[in-house]
């Protein structure tokens, strides 16, 4: 389970919310997107075929710059129509941390996110935000295995609320709270 503590303003157990602080609160195996595009990537990662939460982070401490287009998947219902400017105004300085995620079977889950990456629409629109930055294939992923679907979605709902209470926002790719029934998709 995510460690829980106290979060103010000026800090919390996650610090900074960089990939040390999630290292130290449990989060393992950090590898480049890239690094998972293969079909067996996840698998090759060490990636579980078990319930989790997982993070996505830019190590990069400049803003970065956006395509004009996302090479991620469309679908009508789920549009990245966000211009540039929509996508600067929404990065979050101080933090590598882009988004927050989870799903019931983690390799099925970043496999799908990998492959919406790559233009599927392959049901993972969660993130979208991810596919309209220019170096988005040396982003990183790192996971926190988790006992059930349930677990994986209050971790991520705490997750998400400690950088909103730290931040005022939520993470950069994360359009919505998390706050989601324990049975809907991540």
């Amino acid at each position: 389970m995510v460690r829980r503590s106290v979060v103010n303003r000026q800090g919390s157990a996650l610090g900074h919310f960089k990939q040390q602080d999630l290292s130290a609160a449990g989060f393992m195996r950090f590898v480049a997107l890239a690094d998972l595009v293969d079909p067996q990537g996840p698998e090759r990662k060490g990636i579980p075929h078990k319930p989790g939460v997982y993070v996505i982070l830019r190590r990069n401490p400049n803003a970065p710059s956006f395509t004009e287009h996302s090479c991620g998947g469309k679908s009508p219902e789920k549009r990245n129509d966000a211009s540039r400017q929509d996508l600067a105004a929404g990065w979050v300085d101080g933090t590598e941390l882009i988004y927050v995620g989870e799903g019931a079977d983690l390799r099925d889950r970043v496999a799908q996110l990998v492959r919406f990456g790559r233009g599927t629409t392959d049901g993972h629109a969660g993130g979208k935000w991810i596919w309209r930055i220019e170096d988005c294939w040396s982003l990183v992923l790192g996971y926190q295995r988790l006992e059930s679907k349930e677990a994986a979605v209050e971790a991520e709902g705490h997750l998400l609320s400690e950088f909103k209470r730290q931040f005022d926002v939520l993470p950069f790719a994360n359009r919505k709270d998390g706050t989601r029934r324990a049975g809907a998709g991540g």
